[in-house]
């Protein structure tokens, strides 16, 4: 049998209230195992000021060391003070018959110990054309392509069709040294349950995205939901976790300024314009 210990990440924004999510779990293998919320919808349900920046911080932070010492123990204990707002759980472990088996382990682990619980469906929600929103801003800032030809001229090219007999487009790809694919989809409407089929369809188009393209591929779900929405399409949000890059929600002003930012300089663009 092969035995693994884990520490759940925990992330207490304010002192003063102590309230506190699981944001990740590290496996202490060879290396540490990283896996952290992508996400910023669990932070969001704690408070409003929380921020995913933190997390995304802390992960760059951990990873970075774990390059350079190999003591996994060591590295933990220099994380979890001072006023970061990280801490970890105790030691937890598991045991496994194969490492075959490791992977499943650790997203089942992941799945039950961090990701965040829907809410119950209720209410109504005006939809809103999130893709239309997206390319009016790269038309701004003269970034979207008219043609599939520019991509070549690192321009952002809406509906690119990844394969012919299937039909199946990428809502919007880039490339520059490596392809940029995002997928868009609208959680303000009245049922979210209704848009969990979507949601499938758009990450199945990164599967088809990695097939297709012959090069390095990096897949961003975009959505657009207020936080009463982001509760109740938490299922969906949970599952874009498992199979996207990065995970930006529009109607999040930090999201939206992150995701702009990240393909403007992709694009090779310095100056960074946000939706108003």
């Amino acid at each position: 049998m092969l035995k693994f210990d884990y520490v759940t990440v925990r992330y207490t924004p304010s002192a003063i209230r102590q309230e506190t999510v699981n944001v990740g779990i590290i496996v202490l293998n060879d290396k540490l195992d990283i896996r952290l919320l992508k996400s910023a919808s669990k932070l969001r349900i704690l408070d409003n000021d929380s921020s995913i920046s933190d997390i995304i911080r802390f992960g760059e932070s951990l990873e970075n060391l774990s390059q350079k010492i190999e003591n996994t123990n060591l590295i933990l204990s220099m994380f979890g003070k001072g006023n970061s707002g990280i801490s970890f759980s105790s030691l937890g472990s598991f045991t496994l018959s194969n490492k075959g088996e490791y992977n499943d382990k650790v997203e089942s682990l992941f799945k039950t110990l961090v990701l965040p619980y829907p809410a119950k469906e209720s209410g109504r929600k005006n939809p809103t054309r999130i893709t239309t929103k997206i390319k009016e801003r790269f038309r701004a800032i003269e970034i979207l392509a008219e043609n599939k030809s520019e991509l070549s001229e690192h321009k952002v090219v809406p509906n690119f069709v990844l394969n012919e007999q299937t039909g199946m487009t990428a809502d919007f790809l880039l490339k520059n040294s490596i392809y940029h694919l995002t997928e868009a989809i609208d959680y303000n409407v009245s049922d979210t349950k209704g848009k969990f089929k979507e949601t499938s369809l758009k990450l199945m188009t990164f599967a088809e995205g990695k097939r297709a393209l012959d090069d390095t591929m990096a897949s961003y779900f975009v959505y657009s939901a207020t936080a009463n929405n982001e509760r109740l399409a938490l299922p969906q949000i949970n599952l874009a976790e498992e199979y996207s890059d990065e995970i930006f929600n529009l109607d999040s002003k930090e999201d939206e300024a992150r995701y702009f930012s990240l393909i403007e300089k992709a694009v090779g663009r310095r100056d960074i314009i946000t939706l108003q």
